[in-house]
């Protein structure tokens, strides 16, 4: 499994958050550094690579507990905060 590396502005790791991912992570950090959204790509079976998986999860960043899930109808793609951080857009490919 993947895990997320937050730094801090001296390259120091303040926290490791673990994912469901085994082949692709992805993560943006909301602008007060409070949320973080991942998404990417597991693995199935035989070592064959999934698809990314339809969802985005949110990560309080200071815990690393699991916030939320936002389910989507095709493969998250990226991800950004709205510069106040009460949104997030996320890039979906359909099909």
């Amino acid at each position: 499994k993947l895990s997320i590396v937050l730094l801090d502005g001296e390259a120091k790791e303040v926290r490791k958050i673990a994912t469901d991912l085994d082949r692709q992570a992805h993560a943006a950090v909301s602008p007060d550094g409070k949320l973080l959204a991942v998404w990417g790509q597991a693995e199935v079976r035989g070592g064959a690579a999934a698809p990314p998986a339809p969802e985005v999860v949110l990560y309080d960043a200071k815990t690393a507990k699991r916030t939320g899930v936002l389910e989507l109808e095709g493969q998250a793609i990226r991800a950004a905060f709205s510069p106040d951080g009460k949104r997030l857009t996320v890039s979906e490919q359909m099909g």
